[in-house]
């Protein structure tokens, strides 16, 4: 589909970006989920499940290794919890724990870019051919 006039492409990528962004609002915050090891595939929590559909809730990862073992844990929590959880481990070496607040950010990678985003960037660049 291609568009002669900008302003109609910039009201059409508008719109599907406020879409995408209302369906990210309303839908319910998902998280990786293990208790030890997490090996593939990997169980996927709806944080609402477990705390309700009006919780505040975060995802956090915290990993560490015991002798020679590499020991993870994922889960939902609710936000003003995550801190603690994370103070819990901040006297044990070789620690790392992280609070993250998107869905599904708490893998084996950090990211930092939202799914919306790169459906934008998409979604302009096909509008632009």
């Amino acid at each position: 589909m291609k568009f002669k006039d900008k302003s109609r492409q910039l009201g059409v990528l508008f719109l599907i970006t406020f879409l995408c962004l209302l369906v990210n609002v309303f839908s319910s915050q998902m998280c990786y989920f293990c208790l030890s090891k997490c090996d593939s595939p990997i169980e996927i929590e709806k944080c609402n499940t477990r705390y309700g559909k009006q919780a505040d809730t975060k995802c956090i990862a915290a990993e560490t290794t015991i002798s020679g073992g590499l020991l993870v844990r994922k889960q939902c929590i609710l936000t003003n919890q995550s801190q603690q959880f994370c103070d819990k481990f901040a006297d044990l070496e070789d620690v790392n724990c992280y609070i993250c607040d998107e869905d599904l950010c708490n893998s084996s990678k950090e990211t930092s870019s939202s799914v919306v985003m790169i459906l934008t960037i998409v979604i302009a660049f096909v509008l632009n051919k």
